[in-house]
């Protein structure tokens, strides 16, 4: 029995592993670094996705636009893409939410321009409202600072404002690029970031204008 076991053993093959030439082993070690790229650059693509979602989620969002208030710049039922995090600065449009007021009965976002930042001048000559930059050193308006924006607004709005000379911290003026067909700060005041959604990035046309 131990002779056919030592039988056995003589007879059995032992295969020897063939040794790599230099080239397959760079080919090889090619290959494993190719591998190795693609899953750092596929974890990379992942947590970069990860982190635009959790952005888009938290600082960014898309808002209707009702009407035609903003027309032409941006037109009836268009779609804009608001930064909720961005600086309010002048000539911004911003999404926002309208105070209560008796020319308007809505509680949707609407979108207006700013036209008037915290510290502009104000200064009142009956329904006529000056926004300024700078001081009103001529009490007589017979000139005015270069860059001075007037309009007529509600004389509500105009004894609310004649006790302000300078735009209060976190407020604004806005107005409606198409003033016609506008319900804005002309009817409500000075409007503050309570009520602003957030700053406009992007607009994009109604769908049936794209087809």
């Amino acid at each position: 029995m131990e002779g056919a076991n030592a039988q056995q053993k003589k007879t059995k093959v032992r295969r020897k592993k063939r040794k790599l030439s230099p080239a397959e082993i760079a080919r090889r070690k090619a290959w494993r670094k190719k591998q190795k790229l693609k899953e750092i650059g596929f974890g990379a693509f992942l947590t970069l996705l990860l982190l635009l979602g959790t952005f888009l989620v938290c600082h960014v969002r898309f808002y209707p636009v009702v009407g035609n208030s903003m027309s032409p710049t941006v037109l009836n039922r268009s779609w804009i893409l608001v930064d909720k995090t961005h600086e309010i600065e002048r000539f911004d449009l911003i999404a926002l939410t309208p105070p209560k007021n008796p020319y308007s009965t809505t509680n949707e976002k609407v979108i207006k321009r700013v036209v008037g930042v915290s510290g502009d001048y104000l200064f009142i000559r009956e329904d006529w409202l000056f926004i300024s930059r700078l001081p009103f050193t001529d009490k007589e308006l017979r000139s005015v600072p270069d860059g001075t924006i007037q309009i007529s607004i509600k004389p509500e709005v105009a004894q609310k404002l004649k006790r302000i000379k300078n735009i209060p911290q976190k407020s604004y003026f806005v107005l409606g690029d198409n003033l016609e067909h506008s319900v804005d700060s002309r009817d409500f005041g000075l409007l503050t970031l309570e009520n602003i959604e957030g700053r406009s990035l992007l607009s994009f046309l109604p769908f049936e204008r794209l087809r």
